[in-house]
């Protein structure tokens, strides 16, 4: 234990901070992902074409794009855990809790596409970087957000 004062086991996350952090995540990838930065170059990477892509409609799309932003208020809701569980109270912190998960945690399980599913090393890095990117700025957001 870090601290002498007792933690919640279930401490009280504020839910607008959550929603934040997810929505942050959601608009950041719409930008990552874009034709704007990495799209062309993830498509390749991955091995799919922009058929590949509009396989299933705008059905698939919207389910895909609700099932996302479902994901990353998880994501935050755990984050937001880390942030109450260490008494981080500023934006600074949260953004250096975001890149100590994202390194412990995600990088490395997303080497695993490199290294089992033989995806070149630029998909990596351009999913890699994007998750870095959001868990550093969800981080800072919780540190800045009153828990």
């Amino acid at each position: 234990i870090l601290t002498s004062t007792p933690m919640s086991v279930v401490p009280e996350i504020s839910a607008s901070a959550v929603l934040l952090s997810a929505l942050a995540a959601f608009f950041i990838g719409m930008l990552w992902y874009s034709p704007v930065m990495f799209s062309k170059s993830w498509i390749k990477s991955a091995g799919l074409s922009e058929k590949d892509l509009k396989k299933g409609g705008n059905a698939a799309m919207i389910r895909s794009m609700v099932l996302g932003l479902l994901s990353y208020a998880l994501m935050a809701f755990v984050l937001a855990h880390f942030v109450d569980y260490l008494q981080i109270d500023n934006a600074k912190e949260g953004a250096v809790l975001g890149f100590w998960v994202w390194l412990g945690f995600v990088g490395t399980t997303q080497l695993g596409s490199v290294l089992w599913e033989m995806k070149p090393l630029s998909y990596f890095l351009i999913n890699t970087m994007y998750s870095l990117l959001v868990l550093v700025v969800m981080g800072a957001i919780l540190g800045h957000w009153p828990i």
